[in-house]
């Protein structure tokens, strides 16, 4: 699922030109992701939340560009679409489909009504992989803790040891 607009592209979405470098990616996205905070992204009973669809745009772009394999396929798209020209993108900007029959109304409806709680998940399950790493530091932490206490205990009882067999010597 993309939700780039016709006219967009990875970099301009992250405010990039195509020479960027992967710091320069790495650093626009991060950008743009600190600067959505956790209450513009959960406002209840938006239909489409423009915050939800830009980080989640900005998301898709960074997945795209970051890695050299996938960016490499996406300029070679690019530079395909632009050799084609833009006839057929204003074409496909000027087309919009039409209808009164409120059948396919009411199915606009529910896929946009779809689209919106796709977003939601999206940005959830972005926040649940952050909270699972998080978690999983924290138990590695804790891991560290109770060895390190395990060690502690078993020097001491060592100890306390040497010295109850150095008195019966």
């Amino acid at each position: 699922m993309t939700l780039l607009q016709p006219t967009e592209n990875h970099y301009e979405v992250l405010g990039l030109p195509p020479t960027c470098t992967p710091s320069d990616i790495r650093k626009a996205y991060q950008t743009i992701e600190s600067s959505h905070s956790a209450s513009k992204l959960s406002k209840p009973n938006l239909p489409s939340n423009p915050f939800r669809t830009e980080i989640i745009t900005a998301m898709e772009a960074y997945v795209a560009l970051i890695d050299p394999k996938s960016r490499a396929a996406y300029d070679k798209t690019l530079l395909a679409n632009e050799e084609r020209g833009s006839g057929q993108e204003e074409a496909r900007k000027t087309k919009k489909p039409t209808s009164n029959n409120p059948k396919v109304l009411k199915l606009a409806e529910v896929m946009s009504e779809v689209t919106a709680d796709m977003e939601d998940l999206a940005v959830d399950m972005i926040r649940l992989a952050g909270k699972t790493i998080k978690l999983a530091v924290n138990i590695a932490k804790l891991s560290v803790c109770v060895t390190i206490e395990l060690v502690l205990s078993s020097l001491a009882i060592g100890t306390y040891l040497l010295r109850g067999i150095r008195g019966l010597l």
